[in-house]
């Protein structure tokens, strides 16, 4: 459903889940921002699984946006 803090919109869709109930399932994983989410799964059995970029990426992230020329 995530992958490297964006939506992927065409696997939500598969898996009927929307943007909505996708915030949702991040708040119960303590995020609040779908950049903070490296990937995010349903898995086999129903559950989700949400795995949080590291601090270093969220840096590494940052330091890039800030060399983007204008």
């Amino acid at each position: 459903m995530l992958a490297k803090g964006h939506t992927l919109p065409g696997n939500m869709r598969r898996e009927f889940v929307t943007h909505e109930q996708l915030m949702s399932i991040l708040r119960e994983h303590g995020v609040e921002k779908v950049s903070d989410v490296k990937a995010a799964y349903i898995e086999g059995s129903g559950h989700t699984t949400v795995i949080k970029t590291s601090q270093e990426e969220q840096e590494d992230d940052n330091s890039t946006e800030s060399h983007i020329p204008v």
